[in-house]
């Protein structure tokens, strides 16, 4: 990643579509590791180990963070077992976690798999997927925010040459005492 700052995060449509083909899928680390969920500067306060593994890994912290914050916690317990978070889901294929979400939103399965304008695994979906978009813009701005301000106390605190030149009189005389101490 190196010091390269993105300007900003991918569109939430395209995080839809990333979190919707993984959830769909057996959920497992190796499908993560060519999705644009990987390439999330958010996600580095997940990762352990840099490589596409560990990334991949780091997707999951950052999907129970996104999770967390929703506003409902019976979509949240939903959310999780949509996205075999919850204990017990991680193995089940997606029709088995699709029957655990809908009985966290007292639903049945039909009624959670109908397709109004959007399922509600769908609307489950994208809403993790508006909570990745904000946790990544604000790592964004705070990755940025930082960087400004090191740049200003680069040049905040930056000495002149006279100030070099007197605390090196100072340090010298300060050395010079301590050393007839000695």
């Amino acid at each position: 990643m190196g010091n390269v700052t993105p300007a900003s995060p991918p569109h939430p449509d395209l995080l839809t579509a990333a979190l919707a083909k993984w959830a769909r899928s057996t959920l497992e680390i190796r499908g993560l590791e060519e999705s644009v969920l990987v390439d999330l500067r958010a996600i580095e306060r997940h990762v352990d180990d840099p490589s596409p593994r560990g990334r991949a890994l780091g997707v999951r912290g950052l999907l129970k963070e996104a999770i967390d914050r929703i506003d409902d916690s019976a979509q949240q317990e939903a959310a999780r077992r949509l996205f075999g978070l919850a204990t017990g889901t991680r193995a089940l294929n997606w029709g088995g976690r699709e029957n655990k979400a809908a009985k966290a939103l007292n639903l049945g399965r039909d009624a959670f798999r109908k397709r109004r304008p959007r399922s509600h695994g769908d609307r489950l979906i994208a809403a993790v997927a508006e909570e990745i978009f904000l946790l990544e813009r604000e790592y964004l701005a705070r990755e940025r925010w930082q960087a400004r301000r090191s740049e200003l106390a680069g040049i905040a605190y930056e000495p002149t040459r006279a100030q070099i030149d007197l605390y090196t009189a100072m340090g010298g005389h300060v050395f010079a005492a301590a050393a007839e101490l000695a």
